[in-house]
């Protein structure tokens, strides 16, 4: 199964650390999957990692997106895979995440959407924190469509036949 692919574009938490935040979740994620944060963790060790939670509602305000770098592990080694599409975040391992702010650019792979793109132009956030596209901006929407891009893997070559389609979206709310 592929696995999203985020690559935060123009993005503001590139220059605010405040909106960067260390995370751990009891659920596995992907890259471009929608969270809210809870408390600071209490276990020790855990210093400024908030726990994470997918969320209970369809709402894009005050989300935070999963931006881990790509970092596959293959048993117990990492790096030796060079797929990106085969990175997640496995359940309760700290990982990174930054706050989604209006007018931050993000480009998600397909995987990313729960459904296909079709003529829809907006994303809206699912309950479960999986993105959906709509044909119309709702309470849900958090982003919207600037243009269909690829995306390349493997090899080094940006040739469209080495990529993975995706989107460049820009985040409507926040």
């Amino acid at each position: 199964m592929a696995h999203a692919i985020m690559i935060p574009s123009l993005v503001m938490a590139k220059d605010v650390d405040s909106l960067n935040r260390s995370f751990i979740c009891t659920t596995a994620l992907d890259n471009g999957n929608v969270i809210n944060l809870g408390a600071m963790s209490s276990t020790a060790g855990e210093g400024e990692v908030f726990v994470a939670s997918t969320p209970t509602a369809a709402t894009p305000t005050g989300v935070y997106m999963v931006g881990e770098p790509e970092v596959v592990m293959t048993g117990s080694f990492k790096g030796l895979d060079p797929d990106v599409r085969n990175y997640y975040v496995p359940a309760n391992t700290v990982a990174t995440c930054f706050k989604v702010k209006k007018g931050d650019i993000v480009r998600l792979s397909a995987d990313a959407m729960s459904n296909a793109v079709s003529t829809n132009t907006f994303v809206n956030v699912q309950a479960d924190g999986k993105l959906v596209w709509a044909a119309s901006s709702t309470f849900a929407t958090l982003f919207k469509l600037v243009e269909a891009v690829t995306i390349p893997i493997g090899g080094g070559s940006p040739s469209a036949t080495r990529g993975v389609a995706a989107y460049r979206l820009e985040a409507i709310t926040e």
